[in-house]
């Protein structure tokens, strides 16, 4: 037999083969989810970290695992690391549970194996071995980046990020559209990381789901990985957005030259027996300057709270119809398009014999927010409810805009309406002329001489009668200080939010604990930065959406704080700001650090007297 009759025979051999692996194996991969585990070091020093992931593949759902205890080893929770994934083509998606192990003592650990159960499917990982020597010891950990040399420039040239924005010039609070555009050439690649943007004074929306298509570059075809998000600048100034950074694996493929048949035998067969070979490649980004402009003090109107974008304004209340002292409730609808978190309740106009309170906000949904405020109307000569003011600054026209309200129409009745009551006399029985009442005057002797008391005894001098009237004296005197307090809170507004302030900032801290015990970061850092406005808009009567890092140095000079609690406010803003966009670099420690700056900043506060 020839030679090329046996190397047929070889190749068909081979493939049906292949096939039938593929087709006995297929059971193998009905289950959607892959379970691995990882350590980024194998080798590492007493007291040292190194990190432990547990990667999911084809899911991003399944809950974090408990770990077993390990004698001699140290095991916490970071938080999950979400990956897009694009293999030749074809996207799918997993999470990483990452762990900080912390090694107390030297020798050889054996991390698992583990399992869970999920949806009534029982998974199974492998185990992975960790090598703690005492310190010094542990080798060099080579560079990252993956390979060097002619292959790695190669790759370098062929995946790369862009970072574009939707405007280069945009005022504080407004909202643009800002896009990173990861492009590959000819290359397969694994284990994509959403976008991380370096971008301090920047506010982000979470990024939408990932977009894919193919786009030609300097003539050539790439495939093309596009995330987006809204920002919004929280400062003025000329800015510095960027770089964004994305973390990928390319594989790469390198042929096998050796073996019995030679190269030319395996060249026949294409890659089926090539190596694969990932090599980790950090992508960045080039840096965009953005030019933030502030507010235009022209014709700024006073019921200008900070709101960017357009708008409409929609008010309704009810009832129309009540007595004085009755409540109504005031509707207030914003809609349109902008940055709603920077929306904040409309302005009623003052009207006397009309009492207000606060409004609140009950409902937020897509271009839309929906404010409710109770008054009440405290005399019957109130025929309307005044108009309501909500002011805006649009950055399409460059103008501010208020938009106003019509009068409402009431019909207020008296609080204590008496209803006459007519008595009919026409029917009423006339009186017997003959009948003549004459009284009693007879005084009968008493068979009874009753209870005898001393002369003297007089009421005034009784215990129990002084007593009832000096407890009436001070609950007289309890209701009047307590009315006197009612009268102030009502209409001392700056007094009713300052003593508000601490009792709300207590409730949120709380909540705060709770998060930090369950390691829920961006609830925690959310709630933080709620805390911050609302506590400092109350306690220093501003609108808490304006309580922001920008304003902490002009607020701290002008109450006259002491300058280390201005620098912990800052510190605390700028926490919550980055943990809108890079929360994995905030562990538990800042996030108690934090709490903690929190907490002496309001206990300062408090004992601070202006």
């Amino acid at each position: 037999m020839s030679y090329k009759k046996i190397k047929e025979c070889l190749i068909s051999l081979c493939i049906f083969m292949a096939g039938s692996f593929c087709i006995l194996n297929a059971q193998a991969f009905a289950k959607d989810i892959n379970f691995s585990v990882s350590l980024d070091r194998d080798h590492v020093e007493v007291g040292d970290m190194v990190q432990l992931g547990l990667v999911f593949e084809n899911t991003q759902s399944v809950p974090a695992l408990q770990l077993p205890e390990i004698k001699g080893l140290k095991a916490q929770y970071i938080g999950p690391s979400t990956q897009m994934t694009n293999v030749n083509g074809q996207m799918s998606s997993s999470v990483t549970h990452r762990y900080r192990i912390v090694p107390m003592q030297t020798g050889s650990f054996t991390l698992g194996p583990f399992s869970f159960s999920y949806n009534n499917d029982n998974y199974f990982s492998e185990a992975v071995d960790l090598v703690v020597v005492d310190r010094g010891q542990a080798p060099q950990r080579s560079a990252a980046g993956g390979s060097s040399g002619d292959q790695n420039n190669d790759i370098n040239g062929r995946i790369f990020i862009i970072l574009s924005s939707q405007k280069n010039k945009v005022y504080i609070n407004e909202p643009f559209e800002i896009t990173v555009k990861m492009y590959i050439n000819q290359l397969s690649v694994q284990g994509i990381d959403y976008p991380v943007i370096n971008a301090q004074g920047f506010v982000f929306e979470p990024f939408t789901q990932p977009r894919q298509f193919r786009e030609q570059l300097a003539g050539k075809i790439h495939d093309v990985v596009e995330f987006k998000t809204i920002a919004y600048a929280s400062q003025q100034g000329e800015l510095t957005l960027g770089p964004a950074k994305m973390n990928a694996k390319v594989v790469t493929r390198q042929k096998d030259k050796s073996g019995f048949f030679g190269s030319d035998f395996f060249d026949d067969f294409g890659d089926m027996f090539d190596r694969a070979k990932i090599i980790p490649m950090n992508v960045s980004s080039p840096e965009l300057s953005i030019n933030v402009l502030p507010f235009p003090d022209k014709d700024k109107p006073k019921e200008f709270s900070g709101a960017v974008g357009s708008f409409n304004l929609e008010v309704s209340a009810a009832p129309l119809e009540l007595k004085a002292g009755d409540p109504i409730t005031l509707k207030m609808i914003i809609n349109g398009s902008g940055n709603f978190d920077s929306v904040q309740s409309p302005v009623l106009s003052s009207l006397s014999g009309l009492k207000t309170y606060n409004s609140e906000v009950q409902e937020t949904t897509a271009g839309t927010k929906v404010f409710e405020q109770v008054v009440i109307p405290q005399k019957a000569d109130i025929n309307n409810l005044p108009q309501v003011k909500f002011a805006f600054f649009d950055p399409q026209k460059q103008m501010y805009f208020t938009k106003t309200s019509q009068p409402i129409g009431l019909k207020v009745l008296p609080a204590d309406e008496k209803v006459a009551v007519i008595i009919d006399t026409s029917k009423q029985a006339p009186l017997n002329a003959s009948t003549r009442v004459l009284g009693q005057d007879i005084i009968y002797i008493k068979e009874h001489i009753g209870t005898l008391r001393p002369r003297g005894a007089f009421l005034y001098k009784n215990k129990k009668f002084i007593g009832l009237n000096i407890l009436w004296f001070v609950l007289f005197m309890a209701v009047y200080f307590f009315q006197l307090r009612k009268e102030r809170l009502t209409q001392d507004i700056g007094y009713a939010r300052k003593l508000r302030a601490p009792k709300v900032a207590r409730i949120k801290i709380q909540k705060a604990k709770h998060y930090l015990a369950q390691n829920q970061k961006e609830l925690f850092y959310e709630l933080i930065f709620k805390t911050l406005q609302e506590y400092l808009g109350h306690r220093f009567n501003r609108p808490s959406a304006g309580m922001t890092a920008d304003i902490v140095e002009e607020l701290s000079a002008a109450q006259g704080l002491d300058p280390q609690i201005g620098e912990k406010l800052k510190h605390c803003f700028l926490q919550c700001d980055m943990a809108r966009y890079a929360t994995a670099a905030l562990d538990q420690n800042k996030m108690r650090e934090t709490l903690a700056m929190l907490e002496q900043v309001i206990d300062y506060l408090e004992r601070f007297k202006k």
